[in-house]
């Protein structure tokens, strides 16, 4: 037995030792996998960051540290909701990592969260009272729920803690602003740019201001300004185009443009930007050769092979549509955008039922998508579903807020319901957005003259017919206006220049032959239609006018 004792003593150390090396071993792991994802980030490996630091969570789930940068790679990759995640969960593991904190403050507010953004905060506030960033959120807060006066006070205290962040007089220009204290809003805004000539944002910011105030000039010298900060970057100029674009200085835009893709010749979004500005000028042919060019840039050319199939839908070329979307759909079957213009050549064929089936698929997986439901409207009027039509609108234009079609079939469902002044309201945005839109222009005239404002509905329509003067749906309800005022001659003029000049318009027609009868001139209403069927014969309108007639 006494042989036996040094055996089971070395037997029991060795036990020891494996149980300590069990004990210590994850401890070791853990810190080696957050150690590499430290490392991969100063790499700027970040996939591979977040790699290690999910195994080091997976060995210790409340590894507050591991998750905090965890949560600060997922910003860099722009998964919020994980970063959010992440953030908030080592917050609550470690109420002393103030920044975990702060960002999971911030990300309740984006949410909306205002209870649980601002409880978050007093956590910071309670541990340090001066803590700028914190107050900055609070004031935002603050603001968000109409709380001026307060996000005042806070946002004084954050600049008084650290007297020299830019930032901090960008949100002050924001309160400013929402006091309509517009010489103290410019001011801050000033000094932002001050404190950090070298953050476009600050550029942006005075210049948008500028607009906002009707101060083009000002504006457009921030914007040249930014340019020449930053002679080495496209955006500037791109900001520039823009500008233009807003104060309709076109040729002044497309020169900006220009310069933009100077700088950054393989920036294929240079080049889709160009090509809208070619369609806004109609220059479709330019525009064609930009989108073309943007192929031949991109990393990703299938996306926008088939934006220039959309192109071609648009200018009515339906075979080279065709056979665009067929060859982008052959290589990726699950392209939205591609399968979007599929769902319009769809519709175009009348197959309404299979346009649909591919709609709801789309907005199932993009739900946020206003194109994909303004054509699911579009779908559901073809098959006379008017409920499911305007449902579709509404979402259309909910997530499309610029998009003059969306607007233009929201109004006119609000019209057939007789709810003249929504129906009002979104023509007008309509023609605001694209002022020769003609659908919403009758749109906002008939709303007048369907609630018996006729001088309303006049105006509407003598500046359409300036624009369009030979557009025939223009001229019937300019001339329908002038009967409701009781102008009879003017709108009998108008009557005879639609048949010049199209002779088969039997409506036209037909409301000159009633100003005939009601006028007791019934052989003179037969004589018109005899008339005008000699210019159009076998015109079917024009013949059951004339047999309701004799």
């Amino acid at each position: 037995m006494k042989n036996c004792t040094p055996k089971i003593i070395l037997l029991f150390l060795t036990l020891l030792c494996f149980l300590f090396a069990g004990c210590s071993n994850p401890e070791e792991k853990k810190a080696d996998h957050f150690n590499k994802g430290t490392e991969y980030l100063k790499e700027e490996k970040i996939k591979a960051a977040i790699l290690e630091f999910r195994n080091a969570i997976q060995i210790d789930p409340k590894y507050a540290e591991a998750r905090y940068q965890l949560g600060l790679a997922y910003l860099q990759t722009g998964e919020h909701k994980n970063a959010f995640n992440e953030l908030q969960r080592a917050a609550s593991l470690d109420p002393t990592n103030l920044d975990a904190l702060l960002k999971t403050s911030e990300f309740l507010l984006l949410a909306r969260e205002f209870d649980e953004s601002r409880n978050t905060i007093d956590k910071i506030l309670k541990a340090e009272p001066d803590h700028s960033d914190a107050l900055a959120v609070m004031a935002n807060l603050h603001l968000a729920q109409g709380e001026v006066s307060a996000a005042s006070d806070a946002i004084d205290k954050a600049i008084i803690a650290k007297p020299d962040e830019a930032r901090y007089y960008l949100l002050q220009a924001k309160i400013f602003n929402s006091e309509n204290n517009i010489d103290k809003a410019e001011e801050s805004l000033l000094k932002a740019l001050h404190l950090q000539p070298d953050n476009m944002t600050n550029y942006e910011a005075i210049a948008s201001f500028y607009i906002s105030q009707k101060k083009l000039e000002k504006a457009e010298q921030q914007l040249l300004n930014m340019v020449a900060a930053f002679p080495e970057s496209a955006k500037p100029n791109l900001n520039l185009a823009s500008f233009y674009m807003h104060i309709e200085q076109e040729d002044k835009a497309e020169q900006a443009i220009k310069d933009s893709i100077t700088i950054e010749p393989d920036n294929d979004q240079l080049y889709l930007f160009q090509a809208e500005l070619y369609k806004k000028r109609h220059n479709y042919n330019e525009a064609e050769a930009s989108l073309k060019l943007a192929i031949t840039k991109s990393e990703t050319p299938l996306v926008i092979k088939a934006l220039l199939a959309d192109f071609y839908f648009d200018q009515k070329k339906y075979t080279e549509t065709e056979q665009l979307i067929t060859e982008v759909l052959a290589e990726n079957s699950k392209l939205p955008t591609a399968r979007l213009v599929k769902a319009k050549m769809l519709l175009r064929e009348g197959k309404n039922d299979d346009a649909l089936t591919l709609l709801d698929d789309l907005v199932s997986g993009n739900p946020r998508w206003g194109e994909a439901y303004l054509q699911k409207s579009l779908a559901h009027l073809n098959k006379g579903d008017q409920e499911l039509s305007q449902n579709a609108a509404a979402e259309a234009v909910k997530y499309s807020r610029n998009n003059s079609q969306a607007h233009t079939i929201l109004a006119h469902h609000q019209l057939r319901k007789r709810d003249f002044e929504s129906s009002r309201r979104e023509a007008a945005i309509a023609l605001k957005l694209e002022p020769r839109n003609v659908r919403a222009a009758i749109i906002l005239g008939q709303s007048f003259l369907y609630a018996k404002e006729p001088e309303n509905a006049l105006k509407v329509f003598e500046k359409m017919e300036q624009l369009l003067p030979n557009n025939l749906d223009i001229l019937q309800n300019l001339a329908l206006t002038k009967l409701a005022l009781n102008d009879t001659e003017s709108a009998s003029n108008l009557f005879e220049k639609i048949l010049e000049l199209k002779p088969d318009y039997t409506p036209a027609l037909a409301t000159l032959a009633a100003i005939h009868v009601r006028n007791k001139e019934t052989g003179k209403a037969i004589s018109l239609v005899h008339s005008q069927l000699e210019s159009s014969p076998d015109t079917p309108g024009h013949m059951m006018l004339l047999g309701e007639l004799l």
